[in-house]
């Protein structure tokens, strides 16, 4: 895909995203991206904090657990397609995804798209347990079992380091 039909596609996913009253915290999860790169890619295509919402005061899984059935339905399907495009169109899969869990993936996935930045454990917490229900979502300690299992995998050109409280990141190894 080129860089404009690229360009185009992230755009037509930020229009979803703001009709969906999205916050841009809520959007770089989806996206897998940082807050910041989040906020840039809004900023470049003229959206304004008039616009967007940077935070909110509810998660998105408080959200939808206050929504209407109906609504939070309609919800998830319009965050299940915007995101499914979005996956399917990255050109950026490692075939290391190939071989890992799903759960493994996602983290993996996560650290990849920001290569030789910090992805902290909140950020990584919430960008694999997004949609679970609270009471199912896992102590901070199952980051550290999928970091452990992820690098049993990791081909020798990468590695993950860990800054230790904070979080990991990926980075080419020397």
């Amino acid at each position: 895909m080129g860089s404009k039909e690229q360009h185009a596609a992230i755009t037509e996913r930020i229009e979803k995203y703001i009709n969906l009253d999205l916050s841009i915290k809520e959007m770089s999860m989806l996206e897998g991206v940082s807050y910041d790169t989040m906020r840039g890619r809004l900023t470049r295509r003229g959206y304004t904090g008039g616009t967007i919402r940077h935070h909110r005061d509810v998660t998105f899984r408080q959200r939808v657990e206050r929504m209407d059935k109906d609504d939070a339905i309609q919800l998830l399907l319009h965050v299940v397609e915007a995101t499914g495009a979005m996956r399917a169109e990255s050109n950026q899969r490692h075939p290391l995804l190939n071989v890992l869990t799903p759960k493994q993936g996602q983290l993996f996935q996560l650290m990849y798209d920001n290569k030789g930045r910090l992805v902290s454990k909140n950020a990584a917490m919430d960008h694999i347990y997004a949609l679970t229900p609270v009471d199912d979502v896992p102590e901070y300690k199952i980051l550290d079992v999928l970091i452990s299992k992820i690098r049993k995998e990791l081909p020798k050109s990468l590695k993950i380091v860990t800054m230790r409280g904070e979080g990991w990141y990926l980075t080419d190894a020397h």
